[in-house]
């Protein structure tokens, strides 16, 4: 049973991320909001002028990257009082000539670092590399694949920065030279997605290509080739204890590996009826959350593969799972343009985040003097077009 329904983003939701009590959602809507875990809307970030695709947030809370179809970087601190405001960037990350970084690529990965000092993403041209100083605002980028990056992630000590692409590669780079450590090469098609264990020993990788590959990161060698998928790997995360691999596909199905000795498959977890796009794993590493096309999101059982909950609220591609840091709630976004709050124990929607239309039914039809980007904001607040 859904608790609530969080709306009032009017188009569709492309990113979500949970730091303690607090819920970030990022919309096609050129809004950035922040939630409480009892459906409370804190705050509604404005100053994009475009859908915003990609988020991420700094360890200690207090910085919130976004990206999205404008081109930008926004850098927002994440400071709350009793003023309701909409806030605005404090910072638009920019190249060294003091022009805006225009992003070519439909894809907009970014990652901080660990100790959130340094901010990754794709480059200009969408293959090469950029790494800013938070603080600072400066930038280095370099050339890295030979088309377009899908993803990039710090490993866990921040030394290393991963990054993989349409060209087949994941690469391996040192933050602080540039240098390319290992070229890893062996997929045969597109790589979608990256993990590090919690060692920073073993990376895993993802590809259209059905497999996953286990590489040693200190020697760039394939340690292991995962077969079972029967489409491509479009999720990946390791579980707490360093034993499991897990990773969703577009197969419907949730795998298990023993990624560390045999490399066999564990696990087979069915019952999707679409692509997994999601999953998370709760923090005491006994239940596993997934969202998938087929509108539903699925609690599961890791010890012993059982689904506990079938959770069925949503209307669209459920694209983000996560749950909250004491594990009690799971956080799920959609595509149909709601965030829904779960209580992972009953399996019970607690709430639909839902923010003020402040001008329902206002006619803006015929309107002039108005940008493409203020109409759209407009809108999203129940302005209409007869």
């Amino acid at each position: 049973q859904c608790i609530n329904v969080l709306g009032g983003q009017t188009s569709e939701i492309y990113a979500i991320a949970i730091m303690g009590q607090l819920l970030v959602s990022a919309s096609q809507d050129q809004t950035v909001r922040l939630w409480n875990l009892h459906g409370q809307s804190l705050k509604t970030l404005r100053g994009c002028t475009n859908g915003i695709h990609s988020l991420s947030l700094s360890p200690d809370g207090q910085t919130l990257a976004s990206r999205g179809q404008d081109e930008k970087i926004h850098l927002w601190h994440l400071q709350f009082d009793d003023n309701l405001s909409p806030l605005i960037p404090y910072k638009t990350l920019h190249r060294a000539t003091d022009s805006t970084l225009h992003l070519t690529s439909g894809i907009s990965p970014v990652s901080f670092s660990p100790d959130g000092q340094m901010l990754a993403t794709n480059g200009q041209d969408g293959s090469s590399l950029a790494v800013w100083d938070v603080q600072t605002g400066d930038l280095d980028q370099w050339s890295a694949h030979d088309a377009s990056v899908w993803e990039v992630l710090f490993s866990p000590g921040g030394q290393i920065l991963a990054s993989v692409s349409h060209d087949r590669t994941v690469r391996l780079w040192d933050v602080q030279t540039h240098q390319c450590l290992w070229v890893l090469r062996g997929h045969q098609d597109n790589v979608r997605a990256i993990a590090f264990d919690a060692s920073a020993q073993y990376l895993a990788s993802g590809s259209s290509d059905h497999t996953i590959r286990l590489w040693d990161v200190q020697t760039g060698e394939c340690q292991r080739v995962l077969q079972g998928h029967t489409d491509g790997v479009f999720t990946l995360v390791f579980d707490q204890s360093g034993q499991q691999l897990i990773s969703g596909s577009f197969d419907q199905t949730i795998r298990l590996w023993d990624y560390s000795q045999t490399g066999e498959s564990l696990r087979v977890l069915r019952g999707h009826t679409d692509s997994v796009w999601s999953i998370a794993i709760s923090p005491d590493g006994q239940t596993l959350a997934s969202g998938s096309g087929d509108q539903s999101v699925r609690l599961w059982n890791l010890l012993s593969g059982e689904c506990l909950q079938v959770l069925h609220e949503h209307t669209g591609w459920v694209t983000s799972v996560l749950f909250s840091s004491d594990g009690q709630f799971l956080v799920s976004g959609s595509l149909d343009r709601t965030i829904k709050l779960w209580d992972v124990k009953t399996g019970r929607c607690m709430k639909t985040l839902m923010v003020d239309r402040l001008y329902e039914g206002m006619n803006i039809q015929g309107t002039t003097g108005l940008t493409g980007a203020q109409k759209v904001t407009l809108e999203a607040l129940g302005a209409i077009k007869p």
